[in-house]
């Protein structure tokens, strides 16, 4: 079940939103999650989504967090979301440290 809140200086018009799942495509959570976030924004064709997968319980390197930055970083220069969806733990605890640096500014919800 997804639930949508008000976020302050998000605007559905015509926006760039980044679902950020902790885990990967294929796995029943994270698909589960895809299909309620696009069944939801189907309703609203100016919104481009974008996904990514942390894809952490494949990959359990400690330094992994820090190339994963570099990889967006360059994946995303210059991109300006104007939403982010965290899906599940590992999601939030890197947005939390890497969001201003990444998306600053950019409002972050949470689903899990």
């Amino acid at each position: 079940m997804l639930f949508f809140v008000t976020v302050p200086g998000y605007s559905a018009e015509a926006s760039d939103v980044l679902v950020f799942h902790s885990y990967h495509r294929g796995l029943t959570w994270d698909d589960t999650v895809d299909k309620g976030i696009l069944d939801s924004f189907s309703e609203l064709p100016d919104v481009n989504l974008r996904f990514e997968y942390m894809d952490n319980k494949l990959v359990q390197d400690p330094d992994y967090y820090d190339h994963l930055a570099s990889f967006l970083t360059h994946k995303y220069n210059g991109a300006d979301f104007d939403l982010i969806i965290c899906s599940d733990n590992d999601a939030v605890v890197f947005m939390n440290k890497y969001k201003d640096e990444l998306f600053p500014g950019t409002p972050v919800v949470f689903c899990g």
